[in-house]
């Protein structure tokens, strides 16, 4: 496999430890003249033992808790390691799984039926080199069933997500035959068990691959990598757009001269793309985090890079609930955290580390507006490296930021959705909030709201139940605001 490869397509393969950073130290110049908000730490934990262990992706879950992904050398070979946690981040289950080779975890998503599943590489099972590996989990962490994905040579996925019928959407990498030298990005669309459905290859004669994928509004899916086939040299990063079959709906490269790279994307509320990875072509040093967002065609709207003359890269972002977007990656050889408003305008910078190297791979906005960061430390722990959880509570605000200047309702996200959508809305001043849920023939469904609640950026979950906390059927639904004297009322789609 192609060490190029592997560095711009699959940077959470390799140990960039001691290669990248030969002394550690705060990058301070980035924040002279600027007045950035507090970002508090309510607490950090660290998992693991003697041996490597990484923390690669966060879910929260409905109670508060949390599902930990990643790997571990401490309990196993190299095990794909998941670990639960309470809202404290004090564990109450993990468990390492794989077998005599290399097994990682890459992502988990939780089911309505509190099982979980996890996507992951292995060379224990399946039929070649490295296989994609599906596993479930119960509510327990005892597995379910395990399934894997794949031919005799190299197939990889590093991100996955449910879809709207129950199924799993899979991305990453694949080599098809002996004679194929390199790549291409690969798409796998599986059912509720982990059974393959079809797979969608992309690609040219050089080296190709995925990263992130989400389904979007219409159903179909976007697609975030890298590709050394196409574009303006080496590596650029990769937006495709297909249908919900797959099928290629338009593609987009960005980059430069030099190796540039996706790692994370998400669609936005106005419909188009933000975009992380990180970028040789631009910016301040060797690499830098680059953060991009386009609208829903893939157009560039507007960039913006993040770090000094070290290697630094951008690992994971969200859009957050008052519109701008929280972003966590590696710079300098500390774990990073970034908020921006949705003009990208930087509001909050804080780097996290010891004298060693530690990263970020994962953020999540928690329920009260704080993050939950996941990823890996040489700096704390009980080892070579460890997993790092470390909770933030709500970014204060700077200059007003955090304050709403109008009355707003957004759209719901996801739209179709099932069974969980999340309804955000802006309050400018303190009022007295009501939220309901009807059907299409002005039938009362749900109360969602309806209580005083203090102005700033909200946010209100929906788990398609009436107030009987029955299951409601299929279709059309409206979601009413009444905020003081300010009323508005949506449209949102319920699929099953």
């Amino acid at each position: 496999m192609d060490l190029l490869y592997i560095a711009y397509i699959h940077i959470r393969l390799l140990d960039l430890d001691k290669e990248i950073i030969m002394t550690k130290h705060l990058t301070l110049l980035l924040l002279i003249g600027f007045a950035f908000a507090n970002i508090d730490t309510m607490w950090t934990k660290t998992y693991g033992g003697v041996g490597s262990d990484r923390g690669r992706n966060i879910h929260v879950l409905e109670d508060g808790s949390f599902l930990i992904i990643g790997e571990t050398e401490s309990y196993g070979n190299i095990d794909i390691w998941v670990i639960k946690t309470d809202y404290q981040g004090n564990q109450i289950w993990n468990r390492s799984l794989g077998g005599f080779n290399n097994d990682i975890g890459y992502d988990v998503i939780a089911n309505d039926d509190n099982s979980y599943v996890i996507l992951a590489e292995t060379e224990s099972y399946g039929n070649g080199n490295r296989d994609i590996c599906l596993i479930k989990l119960n509510n327990e962490g005892d597995q379910q069933w395990i399934k894997t994905i794949g031919g005799a040579y190299y197939d990889v996925g590093y991100s996955f997500q449910k879809t709207m019928e129950n199924g799993y959407i899979i991305l990453g990498a694949t080599i098809t035959g002996p004679g194929n030298v390199g790549t291409d990005l690969w798409l796998v669309k599986t059912d509720a068990d982990g059974n393959e459905m079809w797979s969608r290859t992309f690609g040219g004669e050089q080296n190709d691959g995925g990263s992130s994928i989400q389904q979007t509004f219409d159903g179909g899916f976007i697609l975030l990598g890298s590709t050394a086939s196409y574009g303006n040299g080496n590596f650029d990063m990769w937006l495709i757009k297909t249908d919900a079959d797959g099928n290629e709906m338009w593609s987009r490269t960005f980059g430069g001269e030099q190796g540039d790279a996706g790692l994370s994307i998400q669609q936005t509320f106005d419909g188009g793309f933000i975009l992380l990875g990180f970028t040789g072509s631009y910016g301040n040093g060797s690499y830098d985090m680059w953060l991009i967002k386009t609208d829903a065609d893939g157009n560039e709207m507007w960039s913006q890079t993040f770090g000094g003359e070290s290697q630094d890269f951008g690992h994971s972002v969200k859009e957050i609930y008052n519109g701008g977007y929280i972003l966590t990656g590696t710079e300098n050889g500390n774990l990073c955290l970034i908020q921006l408003s949705s003009e990208g305008i930087t509001q909050a910078y804080e780097l996290y580390g010891g004298n060693q190297y530690d990263q970020g791979f994962s953020v999540q906005q928690t329920p009260d507006n704080g993050y939950i960061i996941t990823g890996s430390t040489e700096s704390y722990g009980n080892g070579h490296r460890d997993v790092w959880l470390i909770r933030t509570g709500e970014i204060l605000s700077v200059d007003g930021f955090n304050i709403p200047i109008k009355f707003k309702i957004h759209n719901n996200y996801p739209n179709p959705f099932n069974p969980i959508t999340t309804l955000q809305y802006d309050l400018p001043e303190d009022a007295l909030v009501n939220i309901t849920i009807y059907d299409m023939m002005g039938s009362n469904v749900k109360n969602l709201v309806n209580k005083n609640q203090n102005s700033g950026y909200k946010s209100i979950k929906w788990n398609a139940t009436n107030n009987q906390g029955e299951p409601v059927s299929a279709g059309v639904y409206l979601y009413k605001i009444q905020a003081g004297d300010f009323v508005d009322t949506k449209k949102m789609i319920f699929l099953k």
